[in-house]
């Protein structure tokens, strides 16, 4: 099978619906080769306001596949992100990882941008934190 090169973001809920529509087309993720790319690098390690309204589109197609979408309320850098995601794939974890970021980000709202904090004490808002954590466990 030819392989399909997909170009992403993690910050890009249109990419993480595509992301979730690929996996019906090929579930088994035969053939699909996953690259970084950082859509926005402009924006600030401390992210923006999230412009509001402006996604009612995005969320018809999203109800459309069954997906309850939960965005953060900053547009978040996500250069970190994609760093962990390419640390995970040169220890043979890519795919565990990029499900688990696209997941946290679009369906339960987090903001991947953000060290880890006090007030933010998921794994998740430091995605070298769950990076570190899943090579640390047994394949």
């Amino acid at each position: 099978m030819t392989p399909v090169v997909v170009w992403s973001d993690y910050a890009c809920p249109y990419a993480y619906l595509g992301y979730r529509r690929l996996l019906v087309a090929r579930p088994d993720g035969e053939a699909v080769e996953w690259r970084p790319y950082e859509l926005h690098p402009e924006i600030p390690p401390g992210g923006v306001a999230r412009p509001r309204g402006r996604y009612r589109t995005l969320h018809d197609l999203a109800e459309a596949d069954g997906v309850r979408l939960r965005a953060s309320e900053r547009v978040w850098n996500s250069r970190p992100a994609l760093l962990a995601a390419e640390f995970a794939r040169h220890a043979g974890r890519h795919a565990e990882v990029h499900a688990r970021l696209f997941a946290a980000a679009w369906e339960e709202g987090l903001d991947l941008g953000r060290p880890r904090s006090e007030e933010h004490t998921s794994e998740l808002q430091s995605p070298c934190n769950l990076v570190c954590r899943l090579l640390l466990e047994k394949k």
